[in-house]
């Protein structure tokens, strides 16, 4: 994974294309598999997680939600045509869109002007610790995601009932 993250800097920011990252990538790597199945294999690991869409549903009833993610654009495009929960999102900036990718505080500084707020104002929830930080160094509220059931405990503490 350090390997994947380290070189993909160039796709996700929009920079490379998906062929030739992993054409890239899998010369790094040595892998011997056509890249057709690499790239069938990365995509066939993103998935909702249990429970996250009736969440969003739910949320999305009294609160302007908007995504933050760092995937490049082949990928970004696969997943809006395959899962339907991302309408729930009122406001989406995605890495390869804007050539910055979360921790990178430019990405959260275009988020906030896209959504006018000030940092206090918003909530962000994230799986990975470094991505947290960074928000929290900017001033915005966040909680580290592991699962459904630990989020709503940790929504309540900002006065959210989920």
């Amino acid at each position: 994974m350090k390997s994947y993250w380290e070189m993909a800097y160039p796709l996700d920011t929009g920079k490379e294309s998906e062929v030739d990252f992993y054409k890239k990538y899998s010369n790094h790597m040595a892998l011997k598999t056509p890249i057709q199945n690499i790239i069938r294999i990365r995509r066939s690991t993103i998935r909702p997680i249990k429970g996250t869409i009736h969440l969003l549903k739910k949320l999305k009833k009294k609160y302007r939600l908007a995504m933050l993610n760092n995937e490049y654009k082949e990928c970004m495009s696969y997943l809006l045509k395959k899962y339907p929960y991302f309408r729930y999102f009122k406001t989406r900036i995605t890495s390869s869109d804007v050539g910055c990718r979360k921790p990178d505080k430019r990405i959260y500084q275009l988020m906030l002007k896209k959504l006018k707020l000030k940092p206090s104002e918003c909530l962000f929830i994230d799986d990975l610790h470094m991505n947290i930080a960074a928000a929290k160094k900017l001033g915005i509220n966040a909680i580290l995601f592991r699962n459904v059931a630990q989020l709503k405990n940790d929504l309540k503490l900002y006065g959210i009932d989920a």
